[in-house]
């Protein structure tokens, strides 16, 4: 009992002391008066407010953040960041008082627990506002700045990625700018913005190329452009027509990764609500995309024997020589030399993008295959042409060099000595040269399969000389030397004819007959490959006697002699002008007198017709430019229409166009074939129920 007793007076005691001691400082404050009082507590509010605010200053500056070892590599990529005059709070704490003293009682509590050893997160983890970014002195301005240059050529807008959805969520400044990069202060991490621009299908509508970097063009300030892509702009190519898949990685997210954050069952069973995950992670907190998401990567895939397309896991190599052709790699006795195309980054996707057609679906697949019809989006219309014309001519030059080969080969069987193995191996480099462009398809780099060509005739032709075989046939270069630098994509164009209103060109004539260089006719100053002779530069050769003989006209001007003659592509029932039929020619009207060749008027009708003949002539051109207008203004109505019929009128009227002479060749026949093309488009069209409201002309 007594021992309980001594317990309950030292607890009597214990709770007498606070008594006590207020006791004797009310006491004391009593007996030093009021004044003396005050002053005092004056005094002690100062000094707590003094080491309040140096407390405050202190414990703000970036120094006493790195007294945590955990901030020393935050502290330090500070130190080497664009913010390293900007103190941390101005950022970690937003701004206003209330958030300064939140922030303040926070940074606190991290302070406790490191120093009390409490300190649970793996990291410090900060959550940085908007509005600590946007405020006054610093990127307040930042929305209304419009687009900028993030890096060089990538262009960026602020202001649609922090007021509008995107892909239906809401970003943050932090969703971008983010400590993901070890040692990089809050930069900007690429990889996040490919997680939005690529990830999905969803997503098509932002990963235009042209969203964030313009296609780019050579000029003074970009020299080191290798290709001018102001065409495909033009054109309206796409990137990827060119360039292939810009994408490495998925940008999945698996759901084991959600177990590094959270334990508890019921959140990690909302891991199909993209809505809600991404809200909490990204809108509410910031937690870095990469936290989640696999990392996706755009950059292009490396041109290298090493990148092979998936078809290459089971057929290995299968394309090997046409991709030795294109890189112009691979030929025996020959430089390497590839193709422009493969220079300026062009893949096999850019020309193979059509359906082989099958007739139906197919159950082996479907192969892409390459046609004329792919290369106008890129070059000018026509260009297709010049496909056909590499295609034809290699395969004449390819067929001619097998030729030989197989005569070579035949006699280098019959050498019985030790030649024998020289003959054969360059017969079997030649083979070599001529299988590549056989196999590869020599329109995938023309120049360079020529080489090969040349190169295995040279081949043959010394292993020929072994066999005593000395006269093969020539072979010479199919790149004339007067226009190698054309050729190398107007291959095949020098053995073409064309037709130059309503004249056939011979180009073997000119290039190969006479060597003429392509710039003789054609310029690049006002349009690449404008043709810029003038007809009077052509009637220099042309129209100039040759040992006292007149030119010969119809060599040129075979569509004038077919209406002067009256031949049979004008029909069954054409016939000749009356002065043919009078044994008159060409020149009778056009070098009359001193052979000099002119176009006559209506006064040289005089010198063989009666006075006042040329007002015959105008009337037979005024009745040919009424039926021309006619003809026209009734092929307008059938604009829309491809029928036999009708094409053949408007082939018929180009071609009496292109004659020039206002019908003047065979006045009767032309009138007669335009009459007949009137009267029976109208009935034509009557038959059609189509308009025929506009009057013609001719009525």
């Amino acid at each position: 009992m007594q021992l309980l007793k001594d317990a309950w007076d030292i607890v009597i005691s214990l709770l007498r002391l606070p008594i006590r001691l207020i006791s004797r400082v009310f006491n004391k404050i009593n007996s030093a008066g009021w004044k003396r009082t005050l002053l005092a507590t004056l005094i002690l509010f100062v000094l707590f407010a003094i080491g309040s605010s140096a407390f405050i200053e202190v414990t703000s500056q970036p120094q006493f953040c790195v007294s945590c070892h955990y901030m020393e590599p935050y502290f330090k990529s500070w130190e080497q960041s664009s913010h390293k005059d900007v103190m941390c709070t101005k950022c970690h704490f937003p701004p206003g008082i209330q958030h300064t003293i939140e922030g303040k009682f926070t940074a606190l509590s991290m302070l406790v627990n490191y120093t009390t050893g409490i300190y649970k997160r793996s990291k410090p983890w900060a959550e940085i506002s908007d509005a600590s970014c946007l405020r006054g002195g610093c990127h307040e301005t930042r929305l209304l700045d419009g687009k900028v240059e993030y890096l060089q050529g990538i262009i960026f807008d602020h202001k649609p990625h922090l007021t509008e959805l995107r892909l239906g969520k809401t970003l943050r400044c932090t969703s971008c700018h983010s400590q993901i990069v070890q040692g990089e202060h809050m930069s900007v991490t690429a990889s996040t913005c490919f997680l939005c621009h690529f990830k999905g299908e969803e997503s098509h509508k932002i990963s235009n190329c042209t969203t964030c970097h313009d296609a780019p063009v050579r000029s003074a300030i970009n020299p080191e452009v290798k290709f001018d892509h102001k065409h495909m702009i033009e054109r309206g190519v796409t990137c990827n027509r060119c360039h292939g898949n810009m994408q490495v990685g998925s940008g999945d997210v698996s759901k084991e990764r959600c177990n590094s954050c959270h334990a508890e069952l019921g959140k990690i069973e909302r891991f199909t609500d993209t809505e809600f995950v991404h809200n909490e992670h990204i809108t509410k907190r910031k937690v870095d995309c990469q936290a989640c998401h696999q990392e996706i990567l755009h950059k292009s895939v490396s041109r290298t024997e090493l990148v092979k397309p998936s078809c290459e896991d089971c057929h290995q190599n299968f394309h090997k020589v046409q991709s030795s052709l294109f890189m112009g790699t691979g030929g025996k006795g020959v430089p390497d030399h590839p193709s422009t195309m493969f220079e300026s980054g062009l893949n096999c996707k850019g020309c193979h993008t059509l359906q082989a057609s099958t007739g139906g679906e197919s159950m082996a697949g479907t192969t892409m295959v390459a046609s004329g019809v792919v290369c106008t989006p890129c070059h000018d219309p026509g260009y297709d042409k010049i496909l056909e014309g590499w295609k034809r001519r290699n395969g004449e030059r390819l067929g001619q060099i097998q030729g030989i080969a197989r005569r070579v080969e035949s006699a280098v069987q019959g050498i019985s000595d030790n030649r024998r193995y020289v003959a054969d191996s360059l017969v079997a480099s030649a083979k070599h040269n001529i299988t590549m462009v056989d196999l590869g398809h020599g329109i995938h780099n023309i120049p360079f399969a020529e080489s090969l060509l040349e190169a295995a005739f040279e081949q043959l032709s010394s292993a020929g000389k072994l066999a005593g075989i000395n006269n093969l046939p020539t072979f010479e270069s199919g790149l004339p030397k007067s226009g190698a630098e054309c050729m190398k994509c107007h291959y095949g164009v020098e053995t073409m004819t064309i037709q130059r209103k309503g004249t056939d060109f011979p180009h073997a004539t000119h290039v190969l007959g006479q060597k003429l260089s392509c710039t003789e006719c054609h310029s690049n100053e006002v349009k690449h490959g404008t043709l810029s002779i003038s007809t009077e530069s052509c009637n220099q050769c042309h129209h100039k006697q040759t040992e006292g003989k007149p030119p010969d006209c119809i060599a040129c001007h075979n569509l004038q002699a077919s209406i002067f003659n009256g031949d049979s592509t004008w029909g069954k029932d054409a016939f000749p002008d009356a002065m043919a039929e009078g044994g008159l020619s060409c020149k009778d009207c056009h070098s009359p007198d001193d052979g000099a060749v002119v176009k006559p008027t209506g006064s040289s009708c005089v010198g063989c017709h009666d006075e006042g003949y040329e007002r015959v002539l105008e009337g037979w051109r005024s009745k040919y430019f009424d039926n021309l207008v006619s003809i026209d203004s009734l092929l307008h109505l059938c604009r829309t229409i491809d029928l036999p019929g009708v094409v053949e009128v408007r082939r018929r009227t180009e071609r009496i166009r292109l004659d020039q002479s206002a019908g003047v060749h065979n006045n009767a026949l032309i009138e007669d074939l335009m009459m007949k093309d009137i009267t029976w488009l109208r009935e034509f069209l009557r038959e059609h129920n189509l308009d025929l409201s506009t009057p013609a002309v001719g009525d």
